[in-house]
């Protein structure tokens, strides 16, 4: 049977909240669960390059991410990847082909102080360099002039409530709670409006702002997870949101709220040598793979995590990179 989110929406009367919250999931990753959709082939090929990077195999890295990003419209581009190509380029010696995408990165709002970084040392001493330097406010008034500054401004507000409450050292959960309700109302008054934050449509990307107004509003209501996964769906196939990143929002939600064990082993401690507890570790990989991620096996590389115990790695399906041949 194929869930849609419509025929899920059409059952909760009769099945009941949690019943509906089950079919959401179920809508998610249902049918084709390891199809080769285009936000499919980008949120897997960028997942791998950064696999490859951790080994230190930046040709793969740079060939990987270059192939996830030919399935997203350029125009959706964000500043984050075109660096991330940027550097991955001067890293394996193009300078030219380096400066041509921290041109794109500069043109979509990246902080021009990043270049200082050491992965452009080499790339600093090339003639494609100084020309990028020479355009550096040239690309700064191309972002500026693009950004939907209503939605901008609105948008870096909330997140301004959403992040200051946060630093408080002592603040009553009920006020976390109305701070939190308030906020996504009026982030979904907002979306209302303009759609997700997009690159394409609004010249500035606010994915990130918005996804921690919804993780944080998600902690609370059975309803209000559910009008979020909604909207969190949508935008993954708009190219706005990953699936990927939804499985680790389940996972936070599902320790963070329920005090549960994590389901697919995306939400552990920073630098921790092991991975908090999850379910099914002889299973883990074939509930990670429909979302997009890579194997247990792949992230504790990437983590220097030790494998868990009784941890079976799944081969992957067959075209599940795309056409990008993945060997180990």
């Amino acid at each position: 049977m194929r869930f849609t989110l419509n025929a899920a929406k059409d059952r909760c009367s009769k099945l009941g909240r949690n019943s509906f919250l089950l079919l959401v999931l179920l809508a998610t990753i249902s049918g084709n669960s390891f199809g080769q959709t285009d936000c499919d082939c980008y949120d897997r090929l960028v997942n791998l390059s950064a696999y490859y990077e951790a080994k230190g195999k930046l040709g793969k890295a740079l060939k990987a991410l270059e192939s996830g990003m030919s399935h997203k419209k350029k125009a959706k581009w964000t500043a984050y990847e075109c660096s991330q190509l940027g550097k991955l380029a001067a890293l394996n010696g193009n300078s030219q082909q380096a400066c041509q995408y921290l041109e794109e990165a500069l043109a979509r709002g990246w902080d021009r102080q990043s270049l200082e970084g050491e992965e452009f040392a080499a790339l600093r001493q090339s003639n494609h360099w100084k020309a990028l330097l020479e355009r550096l406010d040239s690309l700064q008034g191309e972002f500026q002039k693009n950004i939907h500054w209503t939605y901008r401004l609105a948008l870096e507000d909330i997140r301004g409530s959403d992040q200051t409450i946060r630093r408080l050292i002592e603040v009553d959960p009920a006020t976390f709670r109305q701070l939190d309700s308030i906020n996504y109302t009026r982030l979904k008054a907002l979306m209302d409006q303009y759609g997700y934050p997009d690159m394409e449509q609004h010249g500035f990307d606010g994915s990130q702002g918005a996804y921690l107004i919804l993780l944080h509003a998600s902690m609370y209501s059975e309803e209000m997870y559910a009008d979020i996964q909604g909207i969190l769906t949508q935008a993954i196939k708009n190219f706005g949101y990953k699936k990927s990143n939804l499985a680790q929002f389940i996972d936070r939600r599902e320790v963070w709220h329920h005090g549960r064990v994590q389901l697919y082993g995306t939400w552990n401690a920073y630098r921790a040598k092991e991975f908090k507890e999850f379910r099914n570790p002889s299973e883990i990989d074939k509930l990670r793979l429909p979302y997009n991620l890579l194997r247990i096996k792949e992230q504790a590389v990437m983590e220097n995590r030790d494998l868990p115990a009784n941890y079976n790695p799944t081969p992957y399906p067959e075209g599940y990179f795309c056409g990008h041949d993945f060997r180990e």
